[in-house]
């Protein structure tokens, strides 16, 4: 995990989503949004109040609880399959 996480400020457990940090990898930077559960539900169900009829999140990752423990495993895990997320 050394020389991924490039920053990252306290992750916002209270408030279920984190999206403060770049991970630098093979030269690319990458902006991962960190949701938990619930607070991806809450944030999908306002869009639909909304009207809009679609939720998009830019390299949305789901963790169980939004720590720097489980975005370290995310992230891990992210890597091991194919990292599929999208630069900056």
């Amino acid at each position: 995990m050394a020389g991924l996480l490039r920053r990252a400020g306290a992750p916002h457990r209270v408030k279920g989503w984190f999206s403060d940090v770049l991970i630098e990898r093979e030269g690319q930077l990458y902006r991962p949004a960190f949701y938990d559960p619930i607070r991806l539900g809450q944030e999908i169900a306002e869009e639909m109040a909304r009207g809009a009829g679609f939720f998009r999140e830019a390299n949305l990752v789901v963790v169980d609880r939004v720590t720097r423990a489980y975005m370290e495993a995310a992230i891990s895990a992210l890597i091991d399959n194919g990292f599929n997320l999208l630069p900056e």
